[in-house]
This record gives C-alpha cells, structure tokens and sequence, in this order.
C-alpha cells in the first residue's frame, strides 16, 4: 500500500522529468493565442482587433499561469510544470481503475498505459489544454462512479452530493476549454442507466447538472460575461447564427474539415482514423485502443443480443452500475464528440481511459463463463498490439532554448504604432513584446473582420500617425516586394498604401527555432 502511495505521489514529478526529454513546445496554438490571449486580457485591455484570430475570443483563464510563467521563468521550467499538472490525472485514473478491480498492479498499468497513449504522450510538456484539463474531467468521472453505488441508510445526501461535486469538476474543467463539453455532458446522462430506481437516478442526473453549471459558471462565467458585454456573444464566435454579435459571420463558425460523411462512418469513426489518421489530425499518429474498445464493444452488443434472442428476456450485459456508468459515458461522449468536433485530441480524456473501459468490456464479453487464460490473452495482446504500434502526433517541437518565446522589437519601428496583421500565420505571441500604446488588427486569417470590425478598425487607425502592415512568412508571394505590390492588398481597404522603403525583420524565436517576421510602413492613401 505505501509503495502505491508513493508512486502516485511520485508519478506527476517523474512525468515532468519526462517532458524535458520531449523538447520544447512549438505548437501552432502557442504561436497564435495561447500566449497572446492572457496579454489581451490582462494588459491590452481587449484594446486589440482579433491579433490571434478567431482563437483570440477564447477563455484565457488556463493560460494565464502559462502567460506569466513564460514572462519570467526558463523553458525547461515552464515544461516541468505543465507536465506536472498533467501528470495528476495518472493518481486519478488509478483510483478509477480500483473502482474495478482489487489488484493495485492491474489498476496501476492500466493507468500508467492511460498517460501514455498516443494522444496523452503527444501533448506532455505542451500548453495544449486536452490533457491539461484531464484531470477535472477525469476527477468528476471517479467522483460519478462512487455516486453510483447504492446509498446506504440515511446517506443519500452523501451520495446527491458526490454527483453534484462529479458535476462541479467536469463542468469546470469543459469551461476551461469548451470542446471538453462533451464529457460533462456524458458525466450527467450516464447517472440515467444505474439501477437505482428511476426517481433516484434523475435526482442524480439533476444534481450532478446543477453542479456541472456551477462549476461552468465559476471558470468560464465571468469570460461569457465579458464576451457579451463587449463583443455581443458570450460564445463568439461559435453559434453567432443565434446571439448575432456583429463582430463574427451570422453562422456556426465552427471546423467542419474533420467530421465523418454520412452516419456509417460517424459510428465506425475509429477504425477509419487508424487507416487514415489525418482525417482527425493535422499529423499523423497512431494508437489502437480506441478502435480495439469499439471492436469488444460491438461484440458485446451482439452478445447481448443473442442471449436475448436465446432466453427471450433482457439480461443486462454489465454486472455492476459502476461498469454501466463509466461504458454510457464514453459511448455518448463519442457520440457527441463525433457529432460536432471530431478534432482526435479533444477526445485525449477518453483516450486515457480506454485501457481501462478495455479491462471492464474484454471481462464482461467472457462473463460469466470466466475463462481468465482467454480474457487475459485478449487484453495483453490488445495492449501489446497498441504499444507496438503507438505512433505520437507531431504537435510541434524544437530544440531547448533558455525562453520560450524571444521577440526582439528594432528599435526603428516608430511608436506609438498601429499594425495591420495580414495571412492566417501564428504570429500574435509576438504583440506581448511591442510597447502596450500600439495597437495590432487582423485584417485577413481564419476569420475575417465584419463591416462592424472593419469600422472599429478604421476608427482606432485614427489615433495613429505611424501605421504598419505586419505579416509572418510563409505567404503565397515569391517575396517581399511581390506581397507588397499585389493588384489588390487587404490594407486598402482602410485607406492605405504600401511604402517599400523602412521595411523591417523582427527577430523572433520559439524556442530555439527563428521564425520569420515581417513590418513594413503604410501611408494613408
């Protein structure tokens, strides 16, 4: 017992030494919001006009730690630590996991196999929020299955209670990072498939909702507030087709590059990611539990339909309300998932529960005939198949330099500045290092300015005498001059001509990798 106590203190320490030996975080989301975002917020006041795109509107409170730590501490530092907090999801999985079996080993591997899956490993060391968030997500799950044993006498508050803190957790952690919602929605659903009686299972599912908005409301409330206030939609710029805000297209807003065509490959999703991964991915990568949970899961269903068929009468499949929990919950996560995202690192949490949704499924596809050697088999040739296999995504990593993010602003850029930001490029982590009176507008990325941005821009431009247009390469033009001499350049728009002459190269690093920064004068035209 006190060499399992041990490990699961230990474990989040070690996984932070690990991260160091992964590299340093380079990823596309650093680049444009996850460092810029805090900045906004904190010291540009929202003054700026969407420098990090369509990602700029997104909730900066778990970035903030980040932002203040890459200000100010090495990048090995900076790593360590949010390697840490990922690694408090692997004592959380091992608790779900004893939920299960009584064995500390089994439930330790199944952990410990859980953080480092292909989704889960990918990210370590990484600001991504997928697994950063894993732990309130996975916390409310462990807290839902100890809600789901039968109260005994006088303790149905207790048990009322741990499914509104199930739901405080997981609706904390979906505002975090909203495409986590899917779990939190699955984590009340699933309360409606335990054996308790029907009264008692809605009074858990209703609990458990009224916490999962309390915990909404105390990590993403306050953001929709300020979203609404100023910008007209507390969820811009996704569903602007209902709360219209005149700063987004009156439309979803939302990738629909990597959903499934048609319902057939929304239900066998899994196994055409593992052939065709970047269906789900910008890179490729590899991990088979997934698809191989589906596989026992079919055969589960099909089980259960010829014992029905054979004995004319429903048995349930699962033997205890734990498993029933725990399977609805990943099935509608998915489902939900598939319906509306299908981004594979958003599904990273289910991801390092699936050796253990393996162990319950592959035990009850043998029940109750109980042939251990076969079940047995069957699992350790799964796991041994995906760790075989395993292929990480390549999120974006370079060599280690003392800082994550060096910017270098030539002291030949007039100031006060105003910047007009043009291509779709991930470059806003460089606005945090310009004096705080400048002031930074996209003109062209992942989403374009409304006629209302557009006039917000034209009337900020006012204040200023110095105006630049500013651009990270790659772009489509052969060169500088090439860009600047195109028939119709986006800068027009706002009254502006490009001036060939004083332009000038930021030096700009992510890590230890130079990046390729651009500003060049414009004169009102």
């Amino acid at each position: 017992m006190w060499l399992t106590m041990a490990a699961l203190i230990a474990f989040p320490f070690l996984y932070g030494l690990v991260a160091l030996h992964r590299g340093e975080d380079a990823d596309w989301d650093l680049m444009n919001y996850h460092f810029f975002d805090p900045f906004w917020v904190l010291v540009n006041h929202q003054h700026d006009i969407m420098p990090a795109q369509l990602q700029t509107y997104y909730n900066p409170v778990l970035d903030i730690p980040f932002y203040l730590a890459a200000r100010h501490l090495s990048a090995r530092t900076v790593a360590y630590g949010i390697a840490f907090v990922q690694g408090l999801s692997f004592p959380i999985l091992y608790l779900i996991a004893r939920v299960f079996t009584r064995r500390r080993l089994l439930a330790l591997a199944g952990a410990g196999l859980g953080i480092f899956a292909a989704g889960a490993f990918s990210e370590i060391g990484s600001v991504m929020g997928d697994t950063l968030t894993a732990p309130f997500l996975l916390g409310g799950i462990l807290l839902g299955l100890h809600a789901c044993r039968p109260p005994v006498h006088g303790a149905r508050r207790r048990v009322l209670a741990l499914a509104a803190a199930a739901g405080v957790a997981s609706g904390f952690g979906s505002g975090l990072k909203l495409s986590a919602f899917p779990f939190t929605v699955a984590t009340v659903i699933a309360f409606l498939v335990i054996g308790l009686p029907f009264a008692r299972r809605l009074a858990l599912a209703f609990a458990c909702g009224c916490g999962a908005l309390v915990g909404l409301l105390v990590s993403y409330g306050w953001w929709g507030y300020e979203l609404a206030v100023r910008w007209g939609s507390p969820l811009l710029p996704y569903l602007n087709q209902l709360f219209a805000s005149p700063y987004a297209p009156l439309a979803s807003n939302t990738d629909a590059r990597r959903l499934p065509h048609g319902v057939l490959q929304a239900l066998f999703y899994p196994f055409l990611w593992t052939l065709q991964p970047l269906r789900t991915s910008p890179q490729a990568f590899r991990e088979l539990t997934m698809p191989a949970l589906e596989l026992v899961l079919l055969l589960l269903a099909a089980k259960g339909v010829a014992l029905t068929a054979r004995r004319r009468a429903w048995r349930p499949i699962f033997g205890s309300d734990a498993e029933r929990f725990i399977v609805l919950l990943a099935i509608v996560t998915y489902l939900i998932w598939v319906d509306i995202f299908a981004i594979y690192r958003y599904l990273v949490p289910l991801e390092m529960l699936s050796f253990v949704l393996l162990g319950v499924c592959v035990r009850r596809l043998f029940a109750p005939a109980r042939p251990w050697p076969v079940a047995a088999g069957l699992l350790v040739a799964i796991i041994v198949a995906s760790l075989v296999t395993e292929q990480t995504d390549n999120i974006g990593r370079t060599a280690w330099a003392d800082r994550d993010i060096t910017v270098l602003v030539p002291a030949s850029i007039a100031s006060p500045a105003a910047f007009l930001m043009i291509g779709s490029n991930p470059d806003a982590y460089v606005v945090p290092y310009f004096p705080s009176n400048d002031f930074f507008a996209r003109i062209q990325g992942n989403i374009r300015p409304t006629p209302t941005a557009e006039a917000r821009i034209k009337k900020d431009l006012r204040a200023y005498s110095n105006v630049y247009v500013f651009w990270a390469d790659p772009n489509p033009y052969p060169n500088e001059a090439a860009l600047l001499a195109q028939a119709r350049p986006p800068w027009a728009t706002y009254g502006f001509a490009a001036n060939t002459s004083g332009c000038v190269a930021i030096p700009t690093k992510i890590g230890s990798v130079a990046q390729s920064v651009h500003v060049c004068p414009l004169d009102r035209s």
